[in-house]
This record gives C-alpha cells, sequence and structure tokens, in this order.
C-alpha cells in the first residue's frame, strides 16, 4: 500500500483477502520501503514510488525509511500520460485528431510504457546537452545520434466507419459495465436493508417479550396488592368486632359493678334503719 493511507482502505483490503481469497495472514506494508530492501545494494537512498495520481518519495537511512520525511507528490502516471499526449499532438498536429480519438489516454500511456525509459544519469538537462552536442559535429554523427534516440510510433489507420463502430462496441461495454455495477449495487443495498430490516424485527421481537415480562409482572402486583388490601380489610372488620365486644363486656360489667353498688348501699340503709328501730324500741 501507499504511504499515508486511510485505515478504512486497509481495512477494506483485508476483509477481501479474507473473505474473497481466504488469505491465513495479511500484512500490509509500503512497496517503496519493500522495493528498496529488496533492489539497494546501500542502507541510505531515497525510494521513489510512481504510482497512478501521486508520487512518494521515502528516504531511508541506515536500512531504515522514515516516514517522518516522506513527501508526497502530485506528479504520477496520469499526469505523465497527459503531458506525454498534449506533447505529442502539439509537435504532431497532423496526427492529433488519430491520437485523440477514441481513448487518447491509452495511447498515451502505451507510448510511455513501450517508448520512455528513466534518464540514465542523475543530471538529465546534461544529458540533453550532451547528446545535442554530440548532433552538432557533422551530418553522419548528427543522424546517428537522432536514429538512436529516436522512437517511432505507428499509429494505427482504421477508416471512420470502423472507429465509429469500435466507439460504439466501447461505450456499449462501458454501458453494461456500469450496468452491472448498479446491479451490484443495489444487490448490496438490499442486502443491507435486509439485514437492518432483520436487526430492527429481531429488537422489536425482543422488545415485545420483555414488555410481556413486565406486564405479566404488573399484573401479578396488582393481584397481590388486590389480595392484600382484602385481607387488610377482614383484618379491620376483625379488629373492629372485637373492640365492640371487648368495650360491649366492658360496659356490662360497669353496669353490673354499679347495680351491685346500689344494692350494696340499699342493704346498708336497710340495716341502719333496721339498727335504728330496734335502738328505738329498746
Amino acid at each position: 500500500q501507499c504511504i499515508a493511507q486511510p485505515a478504512a482502505l486497509t481495512a477494506t483490503t483485508a476483509e477481501m483477502c479474507f473473505e474473497r481469497y481466504a488469505a491465513s495472514t495479511f500484512l500490509p506494508w509500503h512497496d517503496a520501503a519493500m522495493a528498496f530492501r529488496h533492489t539497494a545494494t546501500a542502507e541510505d537512498g531515497i525510494a521513489v514510488m510512481l504510482g497512478h495520481s501521486t508520487s512518494h518519495v521515502l528516504p531511508v537511512l541506515g536500512g531504515k525509511p522514515v516516514y517522518a520525511a516522506a513527501v508526497r507528490v502530485e506528479v504520477a502516471g496520469l499526469r505523465m500520460s497527459e503531458y506525454l499526449l498534449n506533447v505529442l499532438c502539439l509537435r504532431n498536429p497532423q496526427h492529433a485528431a488519430a491520437m485523440r480519438w477514441g481513448l487518447p489516454l491509452r495511447r498515451a500511456e502505451e507510448c510511455k510504457h513501450m517508448l520512455c525509459g528513466v534518464c540514465p544519469e542523475m543530471d538529465y538537462n546534461a544529458f540533453l546537452g550532451r547528446i545535442a552536442s554530440q548532433a552538432s559535429e557533422d551530418e553522419k554523427a548528427a543522424h546517428e545520434s537522432r536514429e538512436k534516440h529516436t522512437r517511432y510510433l505507428q499509429l494505427p489507420w482504421e477508416d471512420a466507419m470502423a472507429n465509429y463502430h469500435l466507439a460504439v462496441a466501447d461505450y456499449e461495454e462501458r454501458k453494461k459495465s456500469f450496468e452491472a455495477l448498479k446491479e451490484r449495487r443495489r444487490e448490496a443495498g438490499q442486502r443491507m436493508r435486509e439485514m437492518a430490516a432483520a436487526k430492527r424485527a429481531e429488537k422489536e421481537a425482543r422488545l415485545r417479550v420483555e414488555a410481556a415480562r413486565l406486564a405479566s409482572y404488573l399484573t401479578r402486583v396488582e393481584e397481590v396488592e388486590a389480595s392484600f388490601a382484602g385481607e387488610l380489610a377482614e383484618a379491620e372488620k376483625l379488629v373492629a368486632e372485637q373492640l365492640a365486644a371487648e368495650n360491649e363486656a366492658a360496659a356490662a360489667a360497669a353496669a353490673a359493678e354499679r347495680k351491685a353498688k346500689r344494692e350494696a348501699a340499699k342493704a346498708a340503709k336497710a340495716a341502719a334503719a333496721a339498727a335504728a328501730a330496734a335502738a328505738a324500741t329498746s
């Protein structure tokens, strides 16, 4: 993977390796560091990784990459292909239409892959100057130098109708690919919706079970409360009856005591009267 790649892309790549290709181990690493370790003859150097949209420059010291000093450059294969296409069209305006017909970047990429290369020297301007000096010595040397450093490209010649049919076929193929991609995305969205619906149904079922359990608990509590209220009413009734009986018994005892006192007072009066009468007769 490239330097400073987001963790989400790394996770997606790991998931694809495990799920699609049944990989047992996945170890992501940077291709620039691995290429330098594999090909370099010294422990210190600079690894340049040319990508599609960006390039990375990674310094290596003591055999270890220094990621803190890595640099990302917005010049890569796509920019090079566009620049090469523009240069070819400007230098060969008579072939610009053929170069830009159909898929222009594909032709530029073919030229770049087949004919272009890396300068064998570090100083590119000095390399071009030496070629120019060699070409300016004499006519024969100039011809040999031009032939040595010139690359020829034969553009495919086709009539307009054939190009039209190719363009239509390419359009149809791209349309089919796009439709297939839309169908896969639609199926993936449908699967996601089905999974979400299943999760919602499972959650609803779990909530219904919990609600039924709580409702049963509430019903049981209400039954216990009703039973307790009935028992409490019966107990209050029994206590009231017992208090009434005790009050009646106390009232009857008090009445009997008052009656006994009255009878005792009457007997005492009768005894006193009898004693007084006996004293009077004597």
